[in-house]
């Protein structure tokens, strides 16, 4: 039989076990205390999860599972969110590889000269001015040294007294060869006549007309006179060779002190400075009254007929750049080639410089005028390369950054590239045609091992 005080119980005594499971009302006790019950009455028990519960229980499991799988993919490595509109990216691809290195040089005059103070002095007169056209041989500065001047008097003095001593000692020579050679004539006479009476008196000594006291006086002076025509014989030879040696050891003073003359004037006539080329003068340091010290520049000449290109370039090309190589400009609308004719081994500021030469330039060509060249240091073949980019600056061609095939992620890959142009880069190893590889800057990126591009 329906009984309605029943239902009411049973239903005040859920309500109460819910509040009190709720924190919203007084314990299961403590309702059994103020509740009363009949013997008809029975507890009705809470479902455990309820539909909130299984919610929670639910969401939470979903951002476990996120982040569970977050760690294990992307947990034990770097990675950095990019977007994709602050990237470039550029497919690897086979294509014609050109081996140039881009220049950039300055117009130069093919020859200068330049001249300086050779002895120094002080400027006495300037004949031309910056700007102004000369020919060879043309006058350009005056110096006056009063030193040198007084150098050269005195060279010539002593030139003038080794002179005179030479010619002392000549005419010394000459007088005592002219008394050797009275001497020995003397002397052969008297050999001549005494070698007469000996031969004569040796045949009248047996007959008693000469006795030998005769005979050996003669033969005594005989021998004296020979004797000392030996020694005068060998003395006049000693002399000849002492006086000779004399000589020529004044004559060694004589030319030295000419050669030094002939420097010193050359330093006189060094004094006015003269035009080696024709050309125009585009510097000059010179006034009058100013003194210059020995070595100090005053002027320089450009030859205005034919010019070079002066170039830097990086010292990564040093040893793949040699004399011979070609390359080429655009100037006024036309290619001219050229070609290396010297290069400079010193390197300044990570860079060498190189002369290139043309035979066919356009006359307006100016001192001072940069161009583009473009200089080949190899042949050019077909290979696998990619674009050049910022990248290279920041991982030295050692890895890059490769696109996945899910195109959302890129991954740090190891590569080796080889030749480099101002476009493209030669690769060697690590990539494949067709892959896809961020070639801009890594500067917000570089320690990172993957990128999520957004």
């Amino acid at each position: 039989m329906y009984n309605s005080d029943d239902t009411m119980a049973h239903l005040t005594a859920a309500l109460a076990k819910k509040r009190e499971q709720l924190g919203l009302g007084h314990s299961l006790e403590e309702n059994s205390k103020t509740d009363k019950f009949t013997h008809m009455d029975r507890s009705i028990s809470a479902p455990i999860m309820s539909r909130s519960r299984v919610i929670v229980i639910s969401t939470m499991l979903f951002f476990a599972g996120s982040l569970g799988y977050g760690y294990v993919k992307y947990g034990h490595e770097p990675t950095s969110r990019v977007s994709s509109d602050r990237i470039t990216i550029s497919s690897v691809v086979t294509d014609l590889f050109q081996d140039f290195v881009p220049v950039t040089g300055t117009v130069v005059p093919e020859n200068s000269v330049y001249m300086d103070a050779l002895n120094g002095g002080q400027v006495t007169k300037v004949y031309v001015e910056v700007g102004d056209f000369v020919v060879a041989g043309q006058r350009l500065v005056e110096l006056s040294n009063p030193t040198l001047q007084l150098e050269v008097i005195g060279r010539e003095a002593q030139l003038a007294e080794q002179l005179n001593n030479l010619s002392v000692t000549k005419l010394s020579i000459e007088q005592r060869e002219l008394t050797n050679k009275r001497d020995l004539i003397d002397i052969n006479y008297r050999i001549e006549k005494l070698s007469r009476e000996s031969e004569r008196y040796r045949t009248l000594v047996g007959t008693g007309a000469i006795t030998q006291v005769q005979f050996d006086d003669v033969e005594t002076e005989l021998n004296y006179q020979l004797a000392l025509r030996d020694a005068v014989t060998e003395s006049q030879r000693v002399n000849d060779l002492a006086q000779s040696t004399h000589i020529n050891t004044l004559q060694s003073s004589v030319n030295m002190l000419n050669q030094n003359i002939g420097i010193v004037r050359e330093n006189l006539k060094d004094l006015t400075l003269v035009a080696p080329i024709d050309g125009q003068v585009t510097s000059l340091e010179a006034e009058n009254g100013e003194t210059k010290s020995q070595g100090e520049p005053i002027i320089k000449i450009d030859q205005i007929d034919s010019f070079k290109i002066s170039a830097l370039i990086d010292e990564f090309y040093l040893s793949r750049v040699s004399i011979g190589q070609e390359a080429d400009a655009e100037i006024d609308g036309q290619t001219h080639q050229f070609t290396v004719a010297k290069i400079y081994p010193e390197v300044h500021n990570r860079q060498f410089e190189v002369d290139l030469v043309s035979g066919t330039l356009p006359n307006t060509l100016r001192t001072g005028q940069s161009t583009r060249l473009r200089l080949t240091v190899g042949d050019s073949t077909q290979t696998l390369m990619i674009p050049n980019g910022a990248f290279y600056d920041d991982t030295g061609g050692l890895w890059v950054f490769v696109l996945n095939e899910d195109s959302n992620t890129a991954s740090r890959r190891e590569i080796q590239l080889g030749r480099r142009n101002s476009n493209n880069v030669e690769v060697v190893s690590g990539l494949l045609e067709g892959d896809r590889v961020i070639t801009s800057s890594y500067s917000g990126f570089i320690e990172a091992e993957k990128l999520l591009l957004n």
